[in-house]
């Protein structure tokens, strides 16, 4: 969680998670970043380091899943090096292969 101290009082200014499959080798990512640190380079930050995170877990395989309403999530994560496919049900799946790098 990113959070910022304005005046003694903590806001939260984005967050981002991991749920770790069954099988220890493949994640699913998802993030959120509050509007007014919007394009500020925050959510690439938080992204980085789950990517890291997941490197020290030996985790494989990094993914999400969006709504294809979510131009600057599908950006950011095309931007960050995750392969974009859109799926039938109507959503995106960003995938990162972590045991090529």
């Amino acid at each position: 969680m990113a959070e910022l101290d304005d005046s003694g009082r903590k806001k939260m200014a984005g967050v981002v998670r991991l749920l770790v499959d069954p099988d220890r080798k493949s994640g699913e990512i998802a993030f959120i970043v509050a509007d007014p640190w919007q394009g500020v380079g925050l959510g690439s930050k938080m992204i980085d380091y789950m990517i890291e995170i997941c490197r020290d877990k030996k985790i494989e395989t990094l993914y999400a899943v969006m709504l294809p309403d979510n131009h600057r999530a599908i950006r950011l994560m095309k931007e960050m090096g995750f392969a974009i496919t859109f799926l039938k049900d109507d959503t995106v799946k960003a995938t990162m292969n972590l045991k090529e790098e």
